[in-house]
């Protein structure tokens, strides 16, 4: 029987996925394992060098156990995640008109995470905005647990 997995610790793992940051999940003891591309890279090409720092070879023996096991899940890519459809459902939900407005053109272009950043301060919602992407992340992950059937605690 797989352990259960606390919601709030598998959405700070999520927050932390990144192109240069994996994580998976064991989902029989409901550890999480990080890890780098590079040491993904390592591992994937062959055996692990000896001439590693001990924590790169800690980290490569955990990710060869991660991307070895069926036991192991790899954690949404934040491709999958989509932090730019999360910021695009606050700005389109967002109760004042002229705020939503501005939200909603500060997401064209280049910058535009910045752009909703400083309006979501200016105008002194970002309390608001953290609890939007909070619960946004805990649907996803509570989804992924949820399509993979594994038990999962708040």
């Amino acid at each position: 029987m797989a352990l259960p997995v606390n919601v709030a610790r598998f959405v700070d793992e999520l927050e932390g996925i990144s192109p240069e940051w994996y994580v998976y999940l064991n989902r029989q003891t409901g550890e999480f394992v990080g890890f780098t591309r590079d040491v993904a890279n390592i591992v994937e090409s062959g055996p692990v060098p000896d001439n590693l720092l001990d924590w790169e070879k800690e980290m490569a023996r955990q990710a060869e156990d991660a991307m070895g096991s069926d036991d192991y899940l790899p954690l949404p890519s934040q491709f999958e995640i989509d932090e730019y459809d999360i910021r695009r459902g606050f700005a389109r939900h967002y109760p004042v008109d002229s705020i939503s407005y501005q939200l909603s053109n500060a997401l064209h272009g280049s910058g535009a995470f910045r752009r909703f950043k400083d309006i979501v301060h200016r105008c002194g919602i970002a309390d608001e905005w953290y609890e939007y992407r909070q619960a946004a992340f805990e649907t996803i992950a509570i989804a992924w647990l949820e399509e993979n059937s594994i038990p999962y605690t708040r």
